[in-house]
């Protein structure tokens, strides 16, 4: 059919996945047709994440509820727990893509040669969305990001590899406290993306996270209010997200909406932060971008939180 243009075929192909109405997510994938690799970024989210136009469906409520009765079975379950850094699937011999092999030293080779393509592709686009949306979204406001990212003084390189170090389980608690206080605002958000991820409980240093709740770059200091509430109940970095939540700039809201979606306690303020701000934007929408967004979230969270019904208008 393409007689002379046809062109010979590419060794890899590649895919990702980003965000989803008003669930963030960042997945990049390389295969070679035999076998199909995975990096994940934001780890401690599910698979199958909280999103109102899903979460209205029969069947998703039904199998949030099942998994919530511990009904499913392992391979059920994967969907809906944290997810790995890194998987590796044998499309041939695992068509459903239910084992991991990328911990199995017998694919090791598999595992890097896949690794480094994915990697290098990342790389060789300059892929801006490792930038967070509250920057993607200014940087907009005057030019395509698109065209943005191929500024020859724009270094992708440093933030692609902070993304890799700070989520990588192998990096310890030392690096990644290193990283959260680099002098670079892309690494710094990194590092608490990766802190938020990786590390438990015992592992945190409270003194080094109170430090980083004043930083200048918004989506750090969310990042690290969500860890100091999630673990120290801290009231500063509580007031942090109200304040985020409440903020006129839309992906610093999403942002700070997102981190109570997934908290195990919600505070009553909180919820009268975010049922205050939805009727205020319901009242009226102008000023706000991405309504549909911001609504979404917002019914997503007093559905979760408060049991109020979900619906779509």
């Amino acid at each position: 059919f393409l007689g002379k243009g046809r062109v010979k075929p590419y060794p890899y192909v590649f895919g990702s996945r980003n965000r989803i109405d008003e669930s963030p997510d960042l997945v990049r994938t390389a295969t070679d047709g035999e076998f199909f690799y995975t990096r994940e970024f934001f780890q401690r989210y599910p698979s199958v994440l909280y999103q109102k136009y899903a979460d209205v469906s029969d069947i998703l409520r039904s199998i949030r509820k099942d998994y919530s009765e511990g009904k499913l079975n392992v391979n059920q379950s994967i969907m809906l727990g944290r997810r790995d850094a890194e998987y590796l699937y044998d499309l041939k011999n695992d068509p459903w893509e239910l084992h991991n092999l990328a911990r199995d030293p017998a694919y090791s080779d598999k595992l890097a040669e896949l690794r480094k393509a994915c990697y290098e592709r990342l790389l060789w686009n300059k892929d801006i969305h490792f930038l967070p949306e509250y920057e993607i979204e200014k940087i907009s406001q005057t030019i395509p990001p698109y065209e943005f990212r191929k500024n020859e003084n724009l270094n992708m390189k440093v933030v692609i590899d902070a993304a890799y170090e700070a989520t990588d389980p192998d990096s310890g608690p030392e690096r990644l406290f290193e990283l959260l206080q680099d002098e670079n605002q892309f690494i710094r958000y990194w590092a608490a993306v990766g802190i938020h991820n990786q590390l438990k409980s015992e592992q945190m240093q409270r003194e080094k996270l109170e430090i980083a709740l004043n930083d200048p770059y918004m989506p750090v200091r969310i990042e690290t209010a969500a860890i100091l509430w999630e673990n120290f109940k801290n009231e500063e970095a509580k007031d942090v997200i109200k304040s985020a939540i409440a903020d006129h700039d839309v992906y610093a809201a999403l942002q700070a909406m997102q981190m109570v979606i997934y908290m195990n306690e919600v505070t009553p303020d909180i919820i009268e932060t975010v049922s205050a701000i939805q009727q205020k934007r319901n009242a009226s929408e102008e000023g706000y971008s991405n309504v549909y967004q911001l609504s979404s979230i917002e019914d997503m969270i007093m559905y979760l939180k408060d049991n109020q019904p979900l619906f779509i208008p």
